[in-house]
């Protein structure tokens, strides 16, 4: 038997909204699979997205009816969320964390990494 599909919702302009908050608003609309808050990469703290997995008809009725609405000081910006194809965490991210570390590749060698001529 097949593993029923989800679709993930990207929850944005969070500042003062907590989890039990932002699940009792999506389980209004239907069961919530999955909840991750996503990190700030320099803080650790958490950050302003959440990514929420619901069935998809449920989660189509909560776009249209959760964005926009006002939840502490702010709108939330509720959209499907992009698919992760080609993420790799090896590639400099942390799985919490949403901007890409900054990788410097060297153009050329060092002059100490080249080999010594013979004399």
């Amino acid at each position: 038997m097949a593993a029923p599909q989800t679709q993930r919702i990207q929850v944005g302009n969070l500042t003062t909204a907590s989890e039990v908050q932002l699940r009792a608003l999506f389980l209004a609309h239907g069961p919530v699979v999955s909840y991750e808050r996503t990190l700030d990469a320099f803080t650790e703290r958490p950050g302003a997205f959440v990514y929420i997995e619901m069935e998809p008809a449920h989660a189509a009725a909560a776009i249209k009816a959760l964005n926009g609405h006002r939840l502490g000081t702010g709108a939330l910006t509720v959209l499907a969320a992009k698919p992760l194809a080609g993420w790799a965490p090896e590639a400099g991210r942390r799985p919490a964390s949403p901007q890409p570390r900054r990788i410097v590749l060297e153009a050329t060698p060092r002059p100490s990494a080249l080999p010594k001529a013979d004399a």
